[in-house]
């Protein structure tokens, strides 16, 4: 299962968690509590029992033994390079895609699943020719002609060589949630913790948990 990588993909995720923890005021219990950078499969220690709390991305029902709280949602928008035939629309279908070459990340990424989602769901191929972890990458990678990248929206702009575009009747929404093992109660330092993410998206509107 997939987990974003704060750093490159998501950065309003260590943004939140700052302002989180700054709000408390005080340490948190001195426990292993999260890991901001780790790799794929965070879903699967919570069921283990090797990790108590994960920020992930899970596009769908979540699996069973896990419950998540959503936190925020990006938006996911179609990247091309100012030279593309397409840089002077403002949106386009998943129909007009097909013919295109793509840059994206692995499978198992969280923003992966949602597009490959909606384009089987239009029941259109799509060819994946770059993979990459890093969304300045992506956006170089385009920039250079190497492909076209569905991105989010809060992380790219227009600029002189690069063209943003809405992609119409398409779920592009790209989910984040704190996770936790529906099979056992938090450690202390999890509950601290979630306590701080309820009050804060309580704050802001986001939806609760479902799990």
């Amino acid at each position: 299962m997939p987990f974003l990588n704060p750093p490159d993909v998501l950065p309003e995720a260590m943004r939140f968690i700052t302002r989180v923890l700054l709000a408390r005021g005080e340490p948190i219990p001195e426990e292993e509590l999260l890991r901001l950078v780790a790799p794929l499969g965070l879903v699967e220690a919570l069921a283990v029992g090797s990790l108590d709390l994960a920020l992930v991305s899970l596009p769908g029902p979540p699996p069973p033994g896990v419950t998540v709280r959503a936190l925020a949602t990006a938006l996911l928008v179609l990247v091309v390079p100012a030279h593309h035939r397409l840089a002077g629309c403002s949106s386009v279908t998943v129909a007009e895609l097909e013919a295109e070459q793509f840059v994206d990340f692995p499978v198992g990424y969280g923003n992966r699943a949602v597009v490959d989602r909606a384009f089987d769901s239009a029941s259109v191929h799509r060819h994946v020719v770059l993979e990459v972890t890093d969304v300045a990458t992506g956006a170089d990678f385009v920039r250079h002609g190497l492909g076209i990248a569905i991105l989010p929206r809060f992380v790219v702009s227009e600029t002189p060589d690069l063209s943003v575009l809405t992609i119409a009747g398409a779920d592009l929404s790209w989910p984040m949630a704190v996770a936790t093992s529906s099979a056992r109660s938090p450690s202390a330092a999890a509950r601290v913790m979630l306590q701080l993410f309820e009050e804060h998206v309580s704050g802001t509107g986001v939806a609760g948990g479902r799990g």
